[in-house]
């Protein structure tokens, strides 16, 4: 591999890990098993370079990086991350919050904190491995992994929080990626990814029930709304006081991390409203995505609050700025026509349906990016008809304002679904009053 031998893993030995285990190569790599809160003592000690890495660690500590493409996630119900009791949700006292993932703990803390059935809930941790054994009447508990498709019978109430995010939400959750030291040498990095496509295909062997719950129940695409999911997870921790950290990095392709300080350089310059030559505004095109989403939100940081974003109920007057994302254009067209924009605000929309191929979901918050960072128009809308989700991460990446809206109940409640606090303004971006409506949320509702 041309690196220095064994790279010390660190993984989890649940069912849902064996895909992107068992093609690893255990001569090049020395794999630790343990729960996910040993994977992330033993990465953050340094006793493993990287570890399939709990997702509530990852955004409370450390300066790792993330290798892309691949996590183990869901997309609605997950089976494996649960909380039971014996009595129904609306008897609950206490929660008992097994202490093996911290992204399980928060995610479950998350859920119940928004939810009017458990508010009053008190939360309780305990050791490893003990909370089912420990819950009884109306205390419940948190389980995970093989643990939590192998439950007593006793425990005839059993809330799914893959899927109660779901319903929350509409995206997928990403509960765990492999993430190690910033200098990790690609070829390392390479490996992970390959071993990880090789054993993917290997999940029609397995036997039943591990075959149905490897290919259906768990996700393991680190793709565009995977990474919505993950950033709106982080959003909403921090809010909460559970979690410390908005983003996080990807490790990049070998070319461009030779690049990394002109590049670093660019993106400070563009974050701080400094002007950029044209060779510079080409290097921030091709910057990867969660950079320059990072850069944006800063730039955003600097013009409005961090904590509000705005909405326009009403038929919008002011005339303003549209960029629109046509599947025959370049880059180098969409750029020319963005850097020649004027108005008070400015949308990027799509020409075709934002799934469609040249109006992804990732030019859409790419262009919305760009549109902050190389444009001196003060306000940009994240709207996006066509994906929620996708307005809603882009409100996180420079956009400061959802856009025009008919339903101020709808408005109000997907922004504080993305952490934010509503407020409506008038057609001239003037505050108008404070939001309309309450935050409340029940896990038996349907997402909007």
């Amino acid at each position: 591999m041309g690196t220095q031998l064994p790279i010390n893993v660190a993984a989890v030995g649940y069912t849902n890990a064996w895909p992107l285990l068992t093609r690893l190569d255990r001569i090049a790599y020395r794999v630790m098993e343990g729960h996910p809160a040993q994977v992330a003592q033993w990465v953050s000690s340094g006793e493993a370079d990287v570890g399939l890495m709990p997702v509530g660690a990852l955004l409370s500590e450390g300066d790792w990086k993330v290798v892309p493409g691949t996590c183990i996630g869901c997309e609605g119900a997950v089976h494996s991350v649960l909380l039971v009791s014996e009595t129904p949700i609306d008897e609950w006292t206490e929660v008992l919050l097994d202490g093996v993932s911290r992204t399980s703990v928060v995610l479950a803390q998350l859920i119940l904190r928004r939810s009017h059935l458990a508010r009053d809930v008190t939360f309780t941790s305990v050791e490893p491995g003990t909370a089912v054994e420990r819950a009884s009447g109306t205390t419940a508990a948190l389980v995970i992994g093989d643990a939590a498709r192998a439950l007593p019978d006793r425990m005839t109430t059993r809330v799914d929080l893959g899927r109660a995010w779901w319903d929350w939400t509409g995206l997928p959750f990403v509960f765990a990626v492999w993430a190690g030291r910033p200098d990790l040498a690609h070829d390392a990095i390479a490996g992970l990814r390959r071993a990880a496509i090789e054993g993917l295909g290997l999940r029609e062997a397995l036997p039943e029930p591990d075959r149905t719950y490897c290919l259906e129940q768990i996700r393991y695409e680190l793709d565009d709304r995977a990474l919505m999911g993950l950033r709106r997870f982080a959003a909403i921790g921090c809010e909460e006081g559970l979690l410390t950290r908005h983003e996080l990095e990807l490790y990049g392709p070998p070319a461009r991390m030779l690049a990394r300080p002109d590049l670093d350089d660019v993106l400070s310059r563009a974050s701080t409203g400094v002007a950029l030559s044209e060779g510079d505004r080409d290097r921030l095109v091709d910057a990867p995505l969660t950079d320059l989403l990072a850069a944006a939100d800063l730039r955003r940081s600097m013009l409005s609050s961090d904590t509000e974003r705005t909405y326009f109920a009403g038929d919008e007057t002011l005339d303003g700025a549209v960029l629109v994302l046509d599947p025959d254009q370049t880059d180098d067209d969409r750029l020319a026509t963005l850097t020649s924009l004027t108005g008070p605000w400015i949308e990027v929309r799509s020409a075709a349906p934002i799934h469609m191929p040249g109006a992804t979901a990732a030019d859409h918050l790419k262009w919305t990016a760009l549109a902050r960072l190389l444009t001196d128009i003060r306000h940009v809308l994240a709207g996006s008809p066509d994906d929620l989700g996708i307005a809603q991460a882009a409100l996180h990446g420079g956009a400061d304002d959802l856009g025009f809206v008919t339903d101020i109940t709808w408005a109000e409640r997907n922004l504080r679904q993305a952490g934010f606090t509503p407020v409506p303004r008038d057609a001239d971006f003037n505050a108008a009053g404070s939001a309309q409506t309450k935050a409340a949320w029940s896990p038996d509702r349907p997402r909007a």
